[in-house]
């Protein structure tokens, strides 16, 4: 173990054969202030992130493998709909 290791974040699990299909579309931005609450690690080609604009939460999906990298976000939703929406996004039932 290294002193780094420490700094390394949340990976979300391996999406299940049955996963959830999220509906994802290109980020608005609409929003002058958006706050990331929760991240997954950079380590990986596609990072997470739970958002709250406006009032409302999503997930916004960054996919670094691509050029230009595709940013793309959930619907927005009230609070515990999009926190559950990260859980299963966590858990591998929904990509």
């Amino acid at each position: 173990m290294t002193d780094f290791d420490d700094f390394h974040g949340l990976h979300p699990a391996l999406p299940k054969p049955n996963a959830l299909l999220v509906d994802w579309s290109p980020c608005r931005t609409n929003s002058p202030r958006i706050r990331v609450r929760a991240h997954t690690c950079d380590c990986s080609p596609v990072v997470y992130e739970l958002c709250v604009a406006n009032g409302l939460t999503y997930v916004r999906r960054s996919d670094w493998s691509t050029y230009p990298t595709s940013v793309m976000e959930s619907e927005r939703l009230i609070d515990h709909r999009a926190q559950e929406l990260w859980s299963q996004i966590m858990r591998g039932e929904a990509r």
